[in-house]
């Protein structure tokens, strides 16, 4: 069973037990006709199977239901903000020294090493907005105005 907050309870009580049923099979990644076929539904034809589960799932408290379990379940599994910025910076406060073992073969990892330290605090610099906003200068030929497009001249 899915763990559910006080307002996806709330919206969990709301519901009839088939469309109970039909959301949680739904949620657990079943498509419409399995998650209607998965539940005590009493249609019997594949087209009223789905006829009857679109009518479910389109439902404002199943959708609400769906939806407030879809962002709780898929959302610790990516990455959040945070998360890289934490990931990211422990990268680039590797100590790159430590890379480089004994003597000359370990150089091109002493490199490597350099070069992840960069692209992370590269990463880290722009996840924070360290950059200042780039500009984009576009140059045109033709001027759109309400009647119609103009061509400049040679001369401008």
């Amino acid at each position: 069973m899915f763990e559910m907050n006080n307002n996806q309870k709330a919206l969990f009580d709301a519901l009839t037990s088939l469309q109970k049923e039909i959301s949680l099979n739904s949620i657990s990644g079943m498509n419409d006709i399995d998650a209607y076929k998965n539940s005590k539904g009493k249609a019997r034809t594949e087209k009223a199977m789905r006829s009857s589960a679109g009518q479910i799932l389109s439902n404002l408290d199943v959708s609400k239901f769906i939806d407030s379990m879809a962002n709780h379940i898929v959302n610790p599994f990516i990455m959040s903000r945070d998360e890289m910025l934490e990931d990211l910076t422990l990268v680039a406060r590797v100590v790159t020294p430590d890379l480089a073992k004994d003597g000359i073969e370990y150089l091109s990892e002493l490199k490597n090493g350099f070069d992840v330290k960069l692209k992370a605090m590269k990463q880290l610099a722009d996840l924070a907005g360290y950059e200042a906003p780039k500009q984009i200068e576009v140059m045109a030929k033709e001027e759109l105005t309400p009647w119609g497009s103009i061509t400049a001249s040679a001369d401008e």
